[in-house]
């Protein structure tokens, strides 16, 4: 699952057994977290209060091509 921080925080995710990740605040862009990551209490409860928003690859592309400046 690729998730994007909405925050203005970083915001760490640590699951047993892995490797921790980071998501960064801004325009950053999406990290991959595991499935196991996803099914922790902490990341859903994050993911409801849209701390953390799910993103698809094509949504992350659009945003990178919006982003280019035009000639």
């Amino acid at each position: 699952m690729l998730v994007k921080n909405n925050t203005a925080r970083i915001i760490g995710i640590n699951s047993q057994g892995e490797k921790s990740v980071k998501v960064l605040p801004g325009d950053n862009p999406a990290v991959e977290i595991t499935a196991k990551m996803a099914k922790l209490d902490h990341v859903k409860e994050l993911i409801e209060k849209g701390d953390l928003v799910s993103v698809t690859k094509a949504t992350e592309q659009k945003a990178k091509v919006s982003e280019e400046p035009k000639d």
